[in-house]
């Protein structure tokens, strides 16, 4: 078989594998935070902001790969139960900055808290010598999948922090 084969075959097993991983973690995630009374996408709106601080918007859109409208949409009921604060920006008035409050910080800890709970009973589902080696692994996918994000179809629409210490602690 030559490279190009092997290659192929290889992807096609990478499609299989991520498709049916993201599809359990996205089952997961739901059943974690849905009992939190948010959505994914707002519980990944409240980890952006825990993570960045006030930032713009736009920047939120960008972090979560979503139009301005739909994270707009997504912030909405967040600002309504008091959990995320929004303002005008002082250095253009157009610009709308967003922040978490004490209560949505508390709210985020206590997901993040589950979903590291979550993780540590997954992880203790792989031998303890191969556990390194898988989030190893973990971590070359995501940068391989972040370089090629920074070259693909809309690399300007994309706002994507490489933190590898940031990847490291939600891995944990």
């Amino acid at each position: 078989m030559n490279q190009s084969q092997k290659l192929s075959e290889q992807a096609e097993r990478m499609q299989r594998l991520t498709q049916s991983l993201l599809r359990r973690y996205q089952m997961r995630d739901r059943n974690e935070i849905s009992c939190c009374g948010v959505t994914v996408s707002q519980c990944y709106a409240l980890d952006v902001l825990g993570e960045q601080g006030e930032i713009s918007m736009v920047q939120l859109a960008r972090h979560l790969f979503l139009d301005k409208s739909t994270a707009t949409r997504t912030i909405d009921p967040l600002v309504k139960r008091g959990l995320v604060e929004r303002r005008f920006s002082e250095q253009d008035r157009r610009g709308i900055l967003v922040r978490l409050t004490a209560e949505g910080e508390k709210l985020r800890q206590e997901i993040l808290s589950g979903l590291r709970a979550s993780q540590e009973h997954i992880l203790a589902q792989i031998p303890e010598e191969k556990r390194e080696s898988v989030l190893e692994g973990l971590e070359l996918l995501s940068h391989a999948v972040h370089e090629w994000l920074a070259t693909c179809c809309a690399p300007g629409k994309v706002l994507i922090p490489l933190n590898r210490k940031t990847e490291e602690r939600k891995l944990s």
